[in-house]
């Protein structure tokens, strides 16, 4: 009698043990699967410069082409080559990935994008996305630049961007903020570092 009872008991524990793993597993695979995604977004909001000016498979290569000057009381917390992640004093990020709560961050890309590309070829890709708009043409070291507003959703980013052009090189520029009017208060510091970037 009592070896029945053990083994419905040691039967009922196999069972709730099986439950318990089978739901670690389950929670283990869905955290990684929410990190995995975070990342790509993430990647995708820092690569999606590059994404559109390379028009070949041919990735682009991260690589120190250019300077700039960081203001005061701001901070630099990149780890990518060929990149620099600024930070004004009091920028939060927001709760997904990517998005901005308070103050601004600027991202700076360098890379090579190949050649015959041109800023021409570039804004026609951008006129054909319907989240970009206020194409502008601005300078950039003294050189022909674009300048214009992504807004993206999932995650919610407000970003102005530029995009320079020097033989096979190019620079990127990424501001984002939690909207427009946030972006507009720094639009000095934003116009200080954009001013101060060069080619080395």
């Amino acid at each position: 009698m009592k070896s029945k009872k053990q083994k419905a008991l040691r039967t009922k524990n196999r069972l709730v043990l099986i439950i318990s793993l089978s739901t670690l597993a389950l929670i283990l695979i869905g955290v990684l699967t929410y990190q995995l995604i975070l990342n790509k977004n993430d990647m995708d909001i820092l690569a999606n410069t590059k994404k559109l000016l390379v028009h070949s498979d041919e990735p682009t290569t991260p690589r120190e082409i250019f300077k700039y000057t960081k203001l005061s009381g701001w901070t630099d917390t990149s780890i990518i080559p060929g990149s620099a992640e600024i930070q004004s004093p009091d920028y939060q990020p927001g709760a997904s990935t990517g998005e901005v709560s308070r103050g601004i961050e600027i991202l700076i890309l360098g890379g090579a994008i190949g050649k015959n590309q041109t800023l021409e070829t570039f804004k026609a890709d951008l006129l054909k996305r319907s989240n970009y708009s206020d194409i502008q043409e601005t300078k950039i070291d003294n050189l022909p630049a674009l300048k214009y507003h992504n807004d993206r959703e999932n995650p919610t980013v407000h970003s102005l961007e530029y995009e320079v052009v020097k033989g096979d090189d190019f620079i990127a520029v990424i501001v984002r903020s939690k909207d427009l009017n946030t972006e507009r208060s720094y639009q000095a510091e934003i116009d200080a570092i954009v001013n101060s970037i060069r080619f080395k």
